[in-house]
């Protein structure tokens, strides 16, 4: 079972499980992560949403950010994953690419 989320506003939590699936969208949105209580090492998987305009997640080095592989984004088109672990590190938490398809 997933999440389904009605914004790219991300609230990651055990709560809310490890998988979320994002909406449709018709204008892009960027994905970014709110607020996170996950533990070092979990994994979660975001799930795009579609539309005329899907989300996109870029890469980032500041807390709360994703570092994928090649720094290049991932768009967030129907049915296409991304599989993030969480890394912290003192009070900077990031999302590391583990895969994407």
């Amino acid at each position: 079972p997933f999440n389904v989320v009605s914004s790219t506003a991300l609230a990651l939590s055990p709560a809310n499980g490890l998988a979320y699936q994002l909406p449709s969208l018709a204008v892009t949105a960027s994905i970014a992560i709110n607020t996170n209580t996950l533990e070092h090492g979990d994994v979660i998987t975001l799930i795009g949403g579609g539309g005329v305009a899907p989300a996109t997640l870029a890469s980032g080095v500041t807390d709360k950010s994703a570092l994928l592989v090649a720094g290049t984004t991932w768009v967030g088109l129907a049915g296409a994953v991304i599989h993030l672990k969480v890394f912290k590190a003192g009070a900077v938490t990031l999302f590391t690419e583990i895969s994407r398809g």
